[in-house]
């Protein structure tokens, strides 16, 4: 009688009690080895995307799928189910679930410590330095040696660049020596043409996702004070270079002065961008997240159009692996989606003379292949102005929404709004703050999915501001500066734990020095080992 009843209620007990939500405690002998640890920040790697469940078991009820590049946190495990190990993850953007670190063919998530690369200028290195944002330290990733392009102009430049500042040089030399040698000193010992070296020293520096490598934009422009005030254009090069520790390798070559290519979109400047600026130059770089292709924002200038100066804008990518340029054709604020696998840029077309120019979207494979568009929603620009009369479109980091400009008074956007690319959705109206509508911005940059980040065009300003999305708030953050000392955001990056963010700050001197702000709390962090 005893038994039958220690049965009976083990059988209820059974029925009453949940299943198991810890894994069943199997073999993971086959399992990769564990390379994550609680406490640590993890990233999906699945090219198509990552399961993530309820509890840990792929029995379980899968509650989303996680796009490939999504950082997490590791809040809990290991433990071993369906011969996986399953860790418990946090996303940016509060989710919660459980993932299996791999299985026996590929890993699903790997270590990825929340930083960002900076780079910093020695005479003959460069240094890329990885900064945690966890507490501001910076450690010197890799340190590649630099040597500057020897040659004078007429060995370096085209005949197209080095010709017309020949006989600008000579005629200088001839009519004002002495104002030339004594405001230009580049020219203070050079007699001739073939004494002027290409190399200016000016470049723009873009490490590898992995920071071993750089790829370099070197602006080999060289230009002539005058003997009145008027400006000369500048004459030269943009030379693309990736740099590594042992070489560096050219991989291609804009003329200042290349002629501008058959174009449909017209983005027109300002007078005052013409002087002392080269008329065709690369104007953006961007790795894709395998660091085997990069994407190219070319820009040319057309003083001979006949209805008003434009510039246009060329999409490109460069194949390291193959060492080829594929053109995708005119284009502006190209971006990569999450996985690489895709390439996206706005087209800004005037179909009519005087007619208003229609946005359009596209989107390809990085070879060109696949070329579609992507209908966008009336009544909003995607290309707003900026106060210097240059656009700035904000992707996401995924590469999958977009901000565009909503309500326009003036001139002044009073209001934004995000378009999904994947949902075809436009986000409800997010007010821009009136200070930012009176004096301008310069930026709005993602946080996470739910906060913005707005930069003030005013270049003394120490303040950002963080706007929660849902509900439209805006909070300063005010960056005050030593009384001694005056300090201006010059950038601002975001880290990919959706909550601290890098500030590039410059002093009176034009020092850089680097803060980590949180978001949700104010705190500064200065950064140290730099």
């Amino acid at each position: 009688m005893q038994v039958r009843a220690l049965l009976l209620a083990l059988l209820l007990l059974a029925i009453v009690l949940p299943l198991p939500t810890h894994g069943d405690m199997g073999d993971c002998s086959g399992a990769p080895p564990i390379r994550l640890a609680i406490g640590v920040t993890a990233r999906t790697v699945l090219p198509n995307g990552t399961p993530l469940y309820a509890n840990p078991g792929e029995r379980f009820r899968r509650t989303a799928t996680l796009r490939s590049g999504t950082v997490l946190y590791i809040v809990g495990g290991p433990t071993c189910s369906d011969s996986m190990q399953w860790w418990q993850i946090l996303g940016v953007d509060g989710l919660r679930g459980w993932l299996p670190e791999g299985d026996t063919t590929v890993y699903r998530l790997e270590p990825w410590p929340v930083s960002i690369d900076i780079v910093k200028r020695s005479p003959d290195a460069i240094h890329v330095i990885r900064v945690k944002a966890e507490d501001g330290s910076g450690r010197t990733v890799t340190s590649i040696p630099i040597q500057p392009v020897s040659g004078s102009v007429r060995n370096v430049f085209p005949p197209s660049e080095w010709g017309p500042l020949e006989a600008a040089f000579n005629t200088a030399l001839a009519q004002c020596p002495l104002i030339l040698k004594r405001s230009d000193p580049i020219y203070a010992s050079a007699q001739r043409i073939d004494d002027v070296s290409a190399d200016s020293g000016a470049m723009d520096v873009y490490p590898s996702p992995d920071g071993m490598q750089v790829l370099a934009v070197r602006h080999l422009w060289r230009s002539l004070a005058a003997c009145t005030s008027e400006a000369l254009p500048v004459y030269g090069i943009d030379r693309l270079s990736l740099i590594t520790a042992h070489a560096e390798s050219t991989l291609f070559d804009v003329p200042a002065n290349a002629s501008s290519p058959p174009y449909q979109d017209r983005f027109p400047y300002q007078k005052q961008e013409t002087a002392q600026t080269a008329r065709s130059r690369i104007e953006g770089v961007w790795w894709s997240p395998d660091g085997q292709r990069v994407l190219l924002s070319i820009r040319y200038a057309d003083f001979n159009d006949p209805t008003a100066p434009v510039f246009t804008y060329k999409v490109a990518v460069y194949d390291l692996r193959r060492g080829t340029l594929t053109d995708l054709g005119d284009g502006r604020a190209p971006a990569w989606n999450a996985t690489g696998e895709r390439v996206q840029w706005f087209r800004l077309i005037a179909l009519r003379p005087g007619a208003p120019p229609d946005e359009i979207l596209y989107t390809a494979n990085p070879d060109g292949s696949d070329l579609r568009d992507v209908p966008l929603p009336a009544g909003i620009s995607f290309i707003p102005y900026e106060s210097d009369g240059q656009p700035f479109v904000t992707w996401d980091a995924p590469g999958e929404r977009v901000m565009g400009c909503v309500q326009d008074n003036g001139g002044v956007c009073t209001a934004v709004a995000s378009f999904d690319l994947v949902e075809r959705q436009l986000s409800p109206l997010l007010p821009v703050d009136p200070l930012l509508q009176i004096k301008g911005y310069r930026r709005v940059i993602w946080i996470n999915s739910g906060a913005l980040l707005w930069l003030p065009a005013d270049p003394n300003s120490a303040t950002l501001y963080v706007q929660d999305v849902a509900k439209g708030r805006i909070t300063p953050i005010h960056l005050k500066p030593a009384a001694s000392s005056r300090l201006a955001v010059l950038d601002a990056v975001p880290f990919a734990d959706g909550k601290s963010i890098l500030v590039t700050l410059r002093d009176g001197t034009d020092a850089l020095h680097y803060v980590i702000v949180n978001a949700e709390t104010g705190q500064i962090i200065p950064v140290s080992g730099l």
